[in-house]
């Protein structure tokens, strides 16, 4: 009789076991799974959290290495320049100088392409000191020389377009002779260049100059080539002008070409044909004013707030107005 209850103990307790196993594993079943769920949400977490993530690198574009190609086509041509090639004409317009040299020689080839222009900002700000463009080159860019504190020298060869404020700032620069083959300028293009002393025109193309001279505080002598039939717009306003002889040549003044020139206190008219709007309005020095007999037609208010002047002589019988 002991012995089978102690059989039937061994067996209900073997069942217990079991079934406790049984529901240890299925529990454990369950259990596991969630922990291991958990663990892989831990390692989930783990790569996810921006905490211990690796931060991506931030480039600066200043840091970024130049393209192979540039933003603007330009490509790099030797160690000195970066340009954009016309493929067609074998042209190539140089946008970027990577050089070293202080003394700027513009060469009239480069890679079998023939050098026509300077880009805009293409030495904006350089410490150079002189430039040598090549007989090729055409067209200056906009800004290509602003700022440029060191430049003295500058020879504009057979440039035929020169860009707004390309030589704005340069302090430095003592004379400007504008060539024959310029037809178009930007405005201000020497805004500010308080060094320069002397201009000489020999463009017969250019009717606007833009106030290419503004705030070229001395500025005294200006020379015109026999060809010269014209002092364009804007010419010598606001500069520090002290006489005004016009050659015979000239037959025409555009407007503004003499105004707010302060310092202006002596006037001959020469052959004048034509004088522009404003354009010898408030210049304060001068003191006489003669009209020649070849005066045609003028502009409203020539000389507005001229109020140093103390008399005038009207030789032209053609005026009307």
């Amino acid at each position: 009789m002991k012995r089978r209850i102690r059989r039937t103990l061994t067996a209900f307790l073997c069942m217990l076991l079991i079934f406790t196993e049984e529901g240890s594993i299925l529990v454990n079943a369950v259990e596991p799974e969630e922990e291991a769920s958990q663990n892989e949400n831990g390692i989930m977490n783990e790569i996810q959290d921006p905490e211990n993530e690796e931060p991506e690198a931030v480039i600066n574009p200043e840091d970024e290495e130049e393209p192979a190609g540039g933003n603007d086509g330009s490509v790099s041509l030797n160690e000195a320049w970066w340009g954009i090639i016309n493929e067609n004409e074998h042209t190539v317009k140089l946008t970027k100088y990577t050089g070293s040299e202080n003394e700027i020689h513009v060469p009239d080839v480069i890679s079998g392409n023939t050098v026509t222009a300077l880009g805009d900002s293409i030495f904006n700000g350089k410490n150079i000191t002189s430039v040598e463009l090549s007989d090729s080159v055409k067209t200056l860019g906009s800004n290509a020389f602003k700022n440029c504190k060191q430049l003295a020298v500058i020879d504009l060869k057979n440039v035929e377009t020169i860009g707004g404020r390309c030589f704005e700032g340069d302090v430095l620069i003592r004379e400007v002779v504008l060539p024959e083959t310029l037809k178009s300028v930007g405005g201000n293009i020497f805004d500010g260049c308080t060094g320069i002393k002397k201009v000489t025109l020999n463009s017969v193309q250019l009717d606007d100059l833009k106030n290419a001279f503004y705030g070229c505080t001395s500025l005294e002598d200006m020379d015109f080539s026999e060809s010269c039939n014209m002092i364009p717009k804007s010419m010598f306003f606001y500069t520090s002008i002290s006489s005004c002889v016009i050659p015979p040549n000239i037959k025409t003044i555009g407007d503004y070409a003499f105004k707010r020139c302060e310092r202006l206190d002596t006037i001959d008219l020469g052959n004048v044909e034509t004088i522009g709007s404003h354009c010898f309005e408030e210049d304060p020095l001068i003191r006489e004013v003669i009209l020649p007999e070849t005066l045609q037609s003028v502009g409203s208010n020539i000389f507005n707030k001229c109020t140093g002047i103390k008399k005038v002589t009207l030789k032209s019988v053609q005026l009307q107005d």
